[in-house]
């Protein structure tokens, strides 16, 4: 079974909290924390059933760091060995990092076809 328009995003930017998962986006230069559904977590991608819209980039290092409104480094995503679509794609074609010590590196997303297990 083939899942088509399916929003996956780094399974390394999901965070879990007393309230559930939540990943933090950028907004503009700040962290916004936004609870999400995840729907399946396969390898290094989640698959997210709500909570985030094509387009909005997510944080994949540095959570610990940020609290909302926290300010962020936007940074394109590096590109995938192999001709990947990570860091292309409209969910999330760039990403963002938490300042300040070490900075981390940027996050990314991809919407397209999904294979699922029976």
């Amino acid at each position: 079974m083939v899942r088509h328009d399916a929003l996956v995003i780094p399974a390394v930017a999901v965070q879990r909290g007393p309230q559930g998962a939540f990943v933090y986006v950028a907004n503009g230069e700040q962290a916004e924390l936004r609870t999400v559904t995840v729907e399946r977590i396969e390898g290094e991608d989640a698959l997210i059933a709500q909570g985030l819209a094509a387009g909005e980039k997510v944080v994949r290092e540095g959570q610990s760091q940020l609290r909302p409104g926290a300010k962020l480094a936007l940074r394109e995503a590096p590109a995938q060995a192999g001709g990947g679509q990570r860091g292309t794609g409209p969910a999330g074609a760039g990403g963002a990092a938490a300042t300040g010590g070490t900075p981390p590196t940027g996050g990314h997303g991809k919407r397209g076809g999904r294979k699922e297990s029976p």
